[in-house]
């Protein structure tokens, strides 16, 4: 999908001119990468400072830094033209990753052409892009690709892959978009909606696949680029998919 009307729609006072004084591509095309850029922004967030150093933010944190580091970084690089550092930042929780793009051109392309949300001015979820919902069969499943490696994991006995995500408003949800992504390409998903007790009893969906063959489908079709879901798909596969048909 070629994103050039809608960069010039929504954006060409403010991207095209701060484009000239710093040298930031902005992607013309909605590929699979940028799909799944879009998708691991799930686990991110963008930051307007005004009046401060880096007033312009996106960061994206994950506990596997071997996966910002041989992912992410070379992905940012390709899409944006912008070199970026893994920085790390000590929880009680553990040790956790982020990457920080400071560019106003990278924030205000992500939100105004992917319509995500500054989380620094406004308590809001973000709802699938629109362009998202319109492109193809391919670009959505890069899309819950990217969702999958930054919200998802595979169970410990590999009997079920699991997506979740905080939820507490009115229409269609983000996972509720996965879900019919995914039952498009024939793969059978639940969807529930929990609270989570250790955050704060916030509303939580949760999307599960249980049966092996959905998982195996899932597997072929959407697939990862994250190392310890790679490592978990593998196994599965030495477990289950002789008993299996694509």
């Amino acid at each position: 999908m070629n994103l050039s009307k809608q960069v010039q729609r929504y954006q060409r006072k403010n991207i095209i001119k701060a484009a000239n004084f710093r040298r930031v591509k902005i992607p013309k095309v909605l590929d699979k990468d940028l799909a799944y850029f879009v998708g691991i922004l799930r686990d991110g967030v963008l930051t307007c400072r005004e009046g401060s150093k880096g007033d312009y933010e996106v960061e994206i944190y994950q506990k596997n830094a071997e996966w910002l580091e041989k992912v992410v970084k070379p992905l940012v690089r390709k899409l944006f033209g912008v070199e970026v550092k893994v920085t790390y930042q000590h929880k009680k929780t553990g040790t956790v990753g982020r990457i920080r793009i400071y560019s106003k051109i990278v924030y205000l392309f992500l939100k105004e052409v992917f319509e995500h949300p500054d989380t620094n001015k406004q308590k809001t979820c973000w709802k699938t892009p629109s362009l998202i919902l319109k492109a193809t069969s391919k670009i959505k499943q890069s899309y819950a690709q990217g969702f999958f490696d930054a919200e998802g994991y595979i169970a410990k006995d590999l009997r079920t892959i699991i997506i979740g995500q905080a939820w507490d408003k009115e229409g269609p949800s983000p996972l509720s978009d996965i879900k019919y992504i995914l039952e498009e390409i024939g793969i059978t998903c639940y969807l529930t909606r929990v609270i989570d007790k250790r955050g704060g009893r916030k509303p939580l969906e949760i999307l599960r696949i249980h049966r092996k063959d959905s998982i195996h489908k899932f597997i072929r079709k959407i697939g990862s680029r994250h190392p310890n879901k790679l490592d978990r798909f593998k196994k599965f596969d030495d477990l289950f998919a002789p008993d299996l048909v694509a």
